[in-house]
């Protein structure tokens, strides 16, 4: 952890005898009614959304339950970029199955780094959040991709968008954008 606070932003570092990429997983995770709840009450879908059965979880709520493990990964030795002022540019969310099939039983979660490429404003990382249910089936996917900001080449010209459709070609796919101003922080 001290190692990463002490990298560059916008440079990309290589690990010393490694050519894997960092990945975390957690085994045998239990939903929490309580804490699903909370997620529930504090963004609006009421303080007892879970509790019928006729509802599902919210879509956005498996994010919650990788969060701990996204931070892992950024702040772990093996991860090639400085953790520090990390943006994200892009992130979509995929459902295979139901998300209630997590309260089914246990499942596990898992967070890693699929690749590292370099952009005009800095290096970019994608990081893959899933989730599976008891019998190893996926039941959530999502991809965050970061933006590590070369502070030496900043301009003050917004980066273009880049359309999401190229990585999931399916007709089914809905994409919505959100015109967030460049000076954002």
């Amino acid at each position: 952890m001290k190692g990463a606070l002490c990298k560059r932003q916008g440079k990309l570092y290589p690990i010393n005898g490694t050519t894997e990429n960092v990945t975390f997983t957690i085994f045998n995770c239990r939903m929490q009614s309580k804490h699903l709840r909370r997620y529930c009450s504090a963004f609006g879908y009421g303080w007892d959304y879970p509790d019928s059965t006729f509802r599902d979880i919210p879509l956005c709520y498996p994010e919650v339950l990788l969060f701990r493990l996204l931070a892992m990964v950024v702040c772990s030795d093996g991860f090639r970029l400085s953790p520090v002022g990390l943006v994200c540019v892009s992130q979509t969310i995929r459902t295979f199955q139901p998300i209630d099939e997590l309260k089914k039983g246990p499942f596990s979660l898992q967070a890693g780094v699929m690749e590292y490429r370099a952009v005009e404003e800095g290096i970019e990382v994608d990081v893959e959040l899933t989730a599976a249910s008891r019998a190893d089936q996926p039941v959530w996917e999502g991809h965050v991709t970061l933006l590590s900001r070369d502070m030496k080449g900043i301009t003050s010209k917004p980066p273009t968008a880049q359309g999401l459709l190229g990585r999931y070609e399916s007709e089914e796919v809905k994409v919505v954008e959100i015109p967030v101003p460049w000076s954002t922080g």
